[in-house]
């Protein structure tokens, strides 16, 4: 799950980069670029933590489940 965080940390990060470079960007294309690229990585960033959280909800419901108590030893 850590390498998931980090994963989604680092394209949040890009995404920041990028934004930066398209608001320095004198080329409308080149801005609109890194526009495009800022968008995108932060929607990988988004697609990520929903992995995540939907990960972290199984892993709930499962610990929360009563035990199986038809599977008793006679």
């Amino acid at each position: 799950m850590k390498d998931l965080k980090d994963r989604a940390e680092k394209l949040r990060l890009d995404a920041i980069d990028c934004d930066l470079i398209a608001k320095l960007a004198t080329d409308d294309d080149k801005r609109k670029a890194f526009e495009y690229l800022a968008e995108q990585y932060r929607a990988m960033a988004e697609a990520i933590e929903h992995v995540m959280a939907q990960r972290i909800d199984a892993q709930v419901r499962v610990m929360a489940r009563p035990p199986d108590r038809s599977k008793r030893s006679p």
